[in-house]
């Protein structure tokens, strides 16, 4: 696992997947298409388990795969 400010992710096979944000991230997120060096292609689950503090999450096209209630708890009006 690396942490990349707030973000947490692993690389796999030469492809980040988003781990955990914590609950600390807030306002307008975009997340990086490249996390150390590799495309983020997913988000793991409950990746942003609990993040109330967040008001919208830009997604970036090379993201395939979003896991199982990875927004959970998270409403974005």
């Amino acid at each position: 696992m690396v942490k990349s400010t707030v973000i947490i992710y692993r690389i796999t096979n030469g492809e980040a997947t988003i781990a955990n944000c914590g609950n600390l991230i807030s306002g307008d997120v975009t997340i990086p298409s490249t996390l150390g060096g590799c495309p983020a292609t997913k988000i793991g689950w409950y990746a942003f388990y609990d993040c109330s503090l967040l008001k919208s999450v830009t997604i970036p096209n090379n993201v395939t795969s979003i896991g199982s209630e990875a927004f959970y708890t998270l409403t974005i009006v």
